[in-house]
């Protein structure tokens, strides 16, 4: 029987830790795996100022959960769990995309009355304010989180390079340029999975290769093709 692939989560540890119970619970049973995350959400602006903006533009789960008590307002989103993490920090959800291209195209083909606010993170990809107000439509954007770079594992670099069979997840083209730039060079056993197009441009301009890519950028498109190849490695 050949041996299990190892999955390689590069994600900040807590989301990491949810992914792998997530999947041990789909398998039924323990899923080898090394945790080494490459960067760190840090809050740049635990209170922003929400005053003047009708509406707010949240693209992803930590801008939610670190905007503090949204009170109410209402926010465009990108993702299921953004919209989930808006609702649990008292925000209404007024339009879920699957992507920040879906929505702004939403947002130009039905423009909100009065400005918009883009809670995002000091990386982010897209120039979301800067496209709506060249089409007319009021918006402004605040750094509120940081994804701070850390440094990989040795046992993590080891797993990357190495020759056997790796499983790695990757959910942002911050994250993606992040491990690619870590490593001399991909092992011939590793597996790559890209969130979306954006990432897996990124992973290969830091020299990290082809990659398998989700058709819909969802977290849980990404989990079944996860498991995928997990059933695959072990039979």
């Amino acid at each position: 029987m050949p041996e299990p692939a190892t999955l390689l989560l590069t994600r900040p540890r807590a989301a990491s830790e949810r992914l792998l119970r997530r999947l041990e619970a789909a398998l039924g049973a323990p899923v080898q795996a090394i945790l080494s995350p490459a960067m760190e959400i840090v809050a740049t602006d635990p209170t922003p100022d929400l005053t003047g903006a009708t509406a707010l533009i949240v693209t992803s789960a930590n801008g939610a959960r670190l905007a503090g008590d949204l009170g109410g307002r209402g926010a465009y989103v990108v993702g299921a769990r953004t919209a989930e993490a808006v609702r649990a920090a008292g925000g209404e959800v007024l339009h879920q995309a699957p992507d920040s291209d879906a929505l702004l195209d939403h947002l130009t083909a039905h423009p909100p009355q009065g400005a918009l606010l883009w809670l995002r993170g000091r990386h982010a990809r897209g120039d979301i304010a800067g496209r709506l107000s060249a089409a007319g439509i009021p918006a402004t954007e605040t750094v509120i989180y940081d994804q701070r770079a850390l440094a990989l594992s040795h046992e993590m670099r080891a797993a990357l390079q190495g020759e056997r069979r790796a499983i790695l997840p990757l959910y942002s083209p911050r994250s993606a340029a992040l491990v690619g730039g870590a490593v001399e060079r991909c092992g011939r056993g590793l597996h790559t999975i890209a969130l979306s197009p954006a990432v897996a441009r990124a992973w290969r301009q830091a020299g990290g290769g082809e990659c398998e890519t989700c058709t819909q950028p969802e977290g849980a498109e990404m989990q079944r093709r996860i498991l995928a190849a997990l059933r695959q490695s072990s039979a």
